[in-house]
């Protein structure tokens, strides 16, 4: 059945800590035994205590909280650290490197052993087998559990009788043997090393996903949805629904080319909103026109920051009963909204679909690694867009009114491909393909290409880039092309207006 996210806290394999945006703070729970994972580069933040608290501040302001990273439990031992380039560290020696004065002495944790999960409350730690062997039971012959000792025997000193006579003095009493040392008890036999504690068994085996999608529903202003692009079906009989309940919360569309759309609709808008703002989870097999079928997770966000890897470490109970597979995705993810507002996306390194049709403010989104296609509709004040291969188009087409396909004001967008190549379009009643004012937008590739085009719908102006009061904008291809396409009654490539 659908089901909601309750809790977010460590995954079974350790905590995963993102970049918190500027002003962002991000509260995780330590699980007091798992490792912590840094998913970016540390050397330019700052580590606090407060309390039993660990606080991670970046250079932006924004910070992660770990609570409880001090409370350790019975252990005494801090959880390591998994730095960006996969170095573990002991966390002792890498705060003090960071933080010479901080306190890092350990607090007692909680009695109960800690969550190993992602976002749940599902416990499989040791408990109580580090109590030691009292739990074990017997291990053939019970050497735990019975006395090996024999009773202690004492020697009893004999004194023998004087025989008295009235011819002479009463003479001592002639002493006994002389008493040795008492001996103690007879050892027993020697025993064998002491067991460690029984490992927990390995949770049942359940039903298992290996594809996802995700719908961003929090800053949508019509009907979310998510296109399944990359996998054609023939017709509706090529879903399985494994919850009749959620196949309600949905329109079913496929295209003439066989891709596959998942409207909500208002059944599943007032689902959601029964939820209190937490997620919630659904499960649908594809599959495709080849015979390849996929198991995916079907993600209703609604707070606009999703990252793959914490999605990854969720169990069962935290997404409706299912764990991921064994062999991982076999797929790239699916994500798409439409306005994402200061919102965080790391995606899979597959091959990734991710479309934004609405602007992007405030946000960073990060492609990872493989051939991703990422498609948003304009970028506005401070973003940042990472990607790998595939392309990047951004894209605003306002019929009747002034397009800007990136524009800051005393801000910064930055573009970062390797081979991916970059497309920056603006179209409408004037068009500008970057704008800056008092700000800077940058667009980066390493072997890609980069292409702008800008178009005037009547007689307005045009332009490739705009710069006013000191602003910048950079486009950079290492071993890449650029190009600049300017249309309209009044076309400039690079426009400065003081």
């Amino acid at each position: 059945m659908a089901t909601t996210q309750k809790e977010r806290t460590a995954a079974s394999s350790g905590i995963t800590i993102v970049a918190p945006n500027a002003g962002q703070t991000i509260v995780l729970k330590s699980s007091g035994e798992e490792s912590v994972h840094f998913d970016f580069d540390v050397r330019t933040s700052t580590f606090s205590r407060s309390e039993n608290d660990l606080v991670v501040e970046g250079e932006n302001g924004g910070k992660v909280t770990v609570v409880d990273f001090f409370a350790v439990g019975t252990d005494n031992a801090l959880p390591n650290m998994v730095l960006e380039d996969g170095t573990v560290v002991a966390s002792a020696d890498f705060l003090r490197a960071q933080s010479p004065d901080m306190d890092i002495s350990t607090a007692a944790g909680p009695a109960q052993t800690s969550p190993t999960s992602g976002l749940s409350a599902y416990d499989d730690g040791t408990g109580t087998l580090l109590g030691g062997t009292d739990r074990l039971g017997s291990l053939g012959t019970d050497q735990w559990g019975q006395s090996s000792q024999q009773p202690e025997t004492v020697q009893n000193l004999l004194v023998a009788d004087a025989a008295v006579t009235d011819a002479g003095p009463t003479p001592s009493p002639t002493p006994g043997p002389t008493p040795g040392p008492t001996p103690g008890p007879t050892p027993g036999p020697t025993p064998g090393p002491t067991p460690g504690p029984t490992p927990p068994p390995p949770p049942p085996a359940g039903p298992t996903y290996d594809a996802r999608a995700v719908l961003f529903t929090e800053d949508a202003t019509a009907a979310p949805m998510v296109g399944f692009a990359g996998v054609n079906v023939a017709d509706a009989n090529s879903i399985t629904w494994h919850d009749e309940a959620f196949k309600d919360y949905f329109d079913v569309s496929i295209d003439a080319s066989g891709q596959l759309t998942l409207t909500l609709n208002q059944a599943g808008k007032d689902f959601l909103a029964a939820q209190g703002g937490n997620n919630a989870y659904g499960y649908i097999t594809l599959t495709d026109t080849n015979g390849v079928a996929y198991t995916v997770q079907v993600v209703l966000n609604q707070n606009d920051n999703v990252a793959s890897k914490a999605l990854d470490a969720e169990v069962a109970t935290d997404n409706g009963g299912y764990d991921l597979a064994n062999s991982g995705l076999k797929h790239g993810e699916w994500h798409q909204g439409q306005a994402l507002n200061n919102g965080t996306l790391f995606s899979s390194d597959l091959d990734d679909h991710i479309r934004f049709t609405g602007v992007v403010s405030g946000s960073s989104i990060d492609a990872g690694k493989g051939y991703d296609i990422v498609y948003l509709g304009g970028l506005k004040g401070s973003n940042t867009v990472t990607a790998d291969g595939g392309t990047v188009t951004v894209e605003q087409v306002t019929p009747g009114s002034t397009a800007y396909a990136m524009t800051t004001t005393g801000g910064s967008n930055t573009i970062t491909a390797d081979s991916a190549d970059v497309t920056l379009n603006a179209s409408g009643n004037g068009s500008f393909t970057m704008s800056a004012e008092n700000g800077s937008n940058s667009v980066k590739t390493a072997t890609g290409d980069i292409s702008l085009t800008a178009h005037s719908d009547i007689h307005s102006a045009s332009y490739g880039m705009y710069t006013k009061a000191g602003g910048t904008n950079t486009l950079e291809a290492t071993e890449g092309s650029v190009s600049i396409d300017v249309s309209g009654k009044h076309k400039n490539s690079v426009g400065k207006r003081f």
